[in-house]
């Protein structure tokens, strides 16, 4: 980094060795290589000088004299190489000046014939003469007024107005001197001690040069949200360093300047980080200014707006004048009051801010009264906009830890939207982040660990009493219990993370991803249950009629960050520093218990599966996509149980999962025994997550489990008008592989006049009459259909006349063979009484027990089944086809 000029070095051992006392015996003393006189002592010629060794003329390793360094001046730079040329149009408008002498506390007089005594004052004390006395006469040195160690000769002295001096060369030695206000061409100076005015010390040469620099913005415009962050770079060239000024804009319609300025010093090629949040607070430079690389020092942050620049390090060239050159203020504070920028009411709101880089250290206010460099080298822009609320939205992602997720800042892989939730699963909560990044790198102690998956963060960001809110809590609890809710406050990392997905520049969050396991009861106040409803609230608070505003400060002081004017309301309202009016983003989400749907299943629940080398074992979950899940299929009939596969899988996008099975060692009729897992079988006991278990059975055809075939039916049936259809018969047989339950129904013309769900096993049969069942139809030929799910019949139906008599609707008779009746359900319309064929036994009870639910879901209860339509006569593909709907519904489902 270039200092500053006239930083008066403190010399170090070496300095002081090479500088130390001469004694000399009887001689005179010599300064800058001239014999001098010795007050109090006798001149004598210098041959005849009889030194006494000088200590610090010994080399402290052995008793071998040190060697000096020869006296001389010479201008330098900050890595003692020659300077030979300056630039007053950049920072290298600076030099060091190399000056030694034999003797310490020499005075030396400087001159050159092409500068007044003015301006050599300028350039060797840093400041001009006006107002410094001039009182310096040769003798009486130590009471002269002097700036950096430099004086004026009083007018009594001859040269006073072409010569300066300085009063102690060794304490000069390797100060800055400054050319930024010295016309262009080359230079002399003549070096002189003042004891011997006629003798020719030494001289240095410089050429100053009016080259003109430049420098450049990454961007001409840096846009981000108010509250976060933003990256500029900015270069010079043919300076080393220079100065950027932030701020100083004209408010919208010219009402005055916008509440704010600031000077940064900020060296070749540097790249920082504002932190829109932090700037004008009391926080350190590199808090609200962070630099990336290279160095950016903020006058206001590290000094503070009232500190004279003379006490700085890298603003010692700072001036503040009109455009004809007047000074107007000495400090940063005073020049913002001078132009009208007061105190900042609050963190920098949406608006332009103007960026401006500038070589010389020269502030003027323009013409138009806005504050300027009056070399100005570039120009670009930060451009805060109002952060934006967004919506809130609900994901499910497969099981695990939440921390699994750390280190992405983005939504974890195979998360998909969802309003409801599998117990277990995890939760992924996404909410707005706009206007929050500033805050969260105060919380984190730096931007690059701001967007870390850490929920300390947003704990953080609570207890800096933002407004910024969310809150998860149950909407559904039952009677006189309090809602459940999630407690971050509590939670580990295992139980919830915060993600963070921020713009490409990493300067603005844009979603925050809350993720939460399920499995546990943290960070839940209480497990979660199925059926619990919960709503999600984030909020940008702010109680009506109230900004956020900083609590008042003393002149020139800057407000703490974090600790604002208002108090949160009484209901603990906060205030978000960038609110009109507070804002709220809702969503909704319900947790369901895990469950499995198979597609080869019967109406209880059973499996139904064809014993092939290839079979397809397929269905749905509520589980989240991308689940891993394990399926083990055991021989149910074996003890103990024999293992037939074990296959693995992930849920598909819609929830889908399957695999295929081999079967081809097992017979038709075996039970087998189907677990669905969400963890490896073979896991220990206790991390298991065996998520469905239920039995099954093998079929012959696995496309046809139940065939109710009608073989046999009269075809022509004659009634007269007013009777019941006696003289109508059928014979249902169920041709499948297994039992079954379908709908048998009777029309007349598509008008349903009887009907009932059968159950029937394997080749059982059943014959139906229809003693009780009275067509309430005029004398004529009707159409006759008999329909089960399977298969269809028809016949002609002729009515004749005859005078009607009132008959009450009556339930058909079936005729009974010696074997039980099979159970019935009656049918809207009128129920036929079925009579099991000959040879027959007695139905088996539904199989629904155990496990086995009246479903394909693990946990749904069986629908009934609706009555079916008129059919042509038997036709299996059409059948299948016409009546796959309830077919399904009736096995599958």
């Amino acid at each position: 980094m270039t200092q500053l000029p006239h930083t008066l070095p403190t010399p170090d051992r070496d300095t002081l060795r090479r500088l130390g006392v001469v004694l000399v015996v009887a001689v005179a003393v010599v300064g800058l290589g001239l014999p001098g006189v010795a007050a109090g002592q006798t001149e004598q010629p210098p041959d005849e000088a009889t030194p006494v060794e000088d200590p610090g003329n010994v080399d402290p390793r052995g008793d071998e004299p040190r060697e000096r360094e020869p006296p001389g001046v010479a201008f330098v730079d900050d890595d003692g190489q020659e300077r030979t040329t300056v630039n007053t149009n950049g920072s290298t408008t600076d030099a060091r000046l190399s000056i030694t002498t034999r003797q310490p506390n020499t005075a030396v007089a400087v001159r050159s014939d092409r500068l007044t005594a003015s301006q050599l004052f300028r350039i060797f004390a840093g400041q001009s003469p006006s107002g410094v006395a001039r009182d310096a006469v040769p003798g009486e040195l130590d009471d002269a007024t002097t700036v950096n160690g430099v004086a004026m000769f009083a007018n009594r002295v001859d040269g006073s107005d072409e010569r300066i001096v300085i009063v102690n060369a060794t304490a000069y030695d390797g100060s800055e001197v400054t050319f930024e206000e010295t016309s262009a061409a080359n230079y002399t100076f003549e070096f002189t001690a003042i004891d011997r005015p006629d003798g020719l010390a030494d001289s240095a040469s410089i050429a100053v040069v009016e080259e003109p620099a430049s420098a450049t913005f990454g961007r001409p415009l840096y846009e981000t949200t108010a509250g976060d962050l933003t990256t500029v770079t900015v270069s010079f060239e043919d300076t080393d360093a220079g100065y950027v000024m932030i701020g100083g804009d004209e408010r919208t319609g010219g009402s005055g300047l916008r509440n704010y300025l600031d000077v940064l010093y900020v060296e070749d090629g540097t790249t920082f980080t504002i932190n829109t949040r932090l700037v004008g607070t009391d926080v350190p430079s590199e808090a609200a200014y962070y630099p990336e690389s290279g160095t950016v020092v903020s006058y206001a942050h590290k000094y503070g707006p009232a500190t004279d620049p003379q006490n700085t390090d890298e603003f010692r060239n700072l001036s503040f004048e009109t455009a004809s050159g007047r000074e107007v203020a000495g400090t940063l504070a005073e020049f913002r009051a001078h132009v009208g920028i007061g105190d900042l009411p609050r963190p920098l709101q949406p608006a332009r801010y103007r960026l401006v880089a500038g070589a010389g250290g020269d502030i003027v206010v323009r013409d138009d009264g806005i504050p300027d460099f009056r070399t100005s080298l570039a120009r670009s822009n930060v451009r805060l906009t109002q952060p934006e609320m967004g919506t809130a939205r609900t994901y499910v992602a497969p099981s695990q830890n939440a921390d699994e997720v750390a280190g992405t800042s983005t939504l974890p892989d195979g998360a998909v939207e969802a309003s409801t939730v599998a117990v277990g699963d995890r939760l992924v909560i996404a909410f707005g982040g706009n206007g929050t990044l500033g805050a969260l790198a105060h919380v984190a102690g730096d931007p690059d660990t701001a967007t870390d998956a850490n929920l300390s963060h947003l704990r953080g960001l609570r207890r800096l009493r933002e407004g910024v809110n969310l809150t998860i809590t149950e909407v559904n609890p039952e009677v006189n219990t309090e809602p459940n809710r999630v407690e971050l406050g509590t939670a580990a990392p295992q139980d919830a993370v915060l993600l963070t997905e921020t713009d490409p520049d990493g300067n603005r969050v844009d979603r925050f991803y809350l993720v939460v396991d399920t499995r546990h009861r943290r960070p839940f106040r209480d497990p979660p249950e199925p059926g619990d409803r919960f709503r999600v609230e984030f909020t940008h608070e702010l109680p009506p009629g109230e900004r956020y505003r900083f609590v008042d400060t003393i002149p020139g002081a800057q407000p703490p960050p974090f600790d604002p004017a208002n108090e949160p309301a009484e209901d603990g309202t906060e205030h978000f520093p960038y609110a009109t009016e507070e804002r709220t983003a809702t969503t909704t989400f319900t947790f369901r218990e895990p469950q499995v749907r198979y597609e080869q299943v019967s109406r209880q629940g059973r499996l139904v599966l064809e014993p092939n080398a290839g079979t397809q074992l397929s269905g749905t979950t509520n589980l989240a996509p991308g689940t891993p899940y394990w399926i083990r299929v055991l021989a149910g009939q074996q003890e103990p149980a024999r293992t037939i596969s074990v296959t693995q899988g992930t849920v598909g996008t819609n929830g889908s999962f399957g695999t295929t099975v081999d079967l081809a060692t097992l017979d038709a009729g075996e039970t087998i025994d189907v677990e669905f897992y969400t963890t490896k079988p073979t896991a220990p006991q206790a991390e298991q997550r065996l998520l469905d278990d239920r039995r099954g059975v093998t079929v012959r055809n696995g496309s046809a489990p139940a065939d109710f075939e009608i073989t046999s039916m009269t075809t022509e049936a004659t009634v007269t008008e007013g009777e019941s259809l006696s003289g109508l018969t059928a014979t249902i047989r169920n041709n499948g592989s297994v039992e079954g339950r379908q709908n048998v129904t009777l029309t007349i013309e598509n008008e349903t006049v009887a009907g009932q769900v059968e159950l029937l096993r394997v080749d059982e049969s059943v014959t139906y009459t229809y003693e009780t069942v009275f067509p309430d139809r005029e004398p004529g030929t009707y159409n006759v259909t008999l329909a089960t799910g399977t298969d269809s019949a028809t016949g002609a139906l002729l009515i004749e006349e005859q005078t009607p008599t009132a008959t009450p609707a009556a339930e058909a008779t079936a005729t009974p063979t010696p074997t039980p009746t099979p159970a019935s359900t009656q049918g809207d319309a009128g129920t036929a009484t079925p009579t099991p064929a000959p040879g027959t036994t007695e139905p088996p009870e539904s199989p629904t027990n155990g496990s086995e639910t009246p479903s394909g879901d693990s946990s749904e209860s069986a629908l009934p089944v609706p009555p079916l339509g008129p059919q042509r006569a038997r036709d299996a593909l059409g059948a299948t086809v016409i009546v796959g709907g309830a077919y399904l519904v009736d096995y599958f489902l």
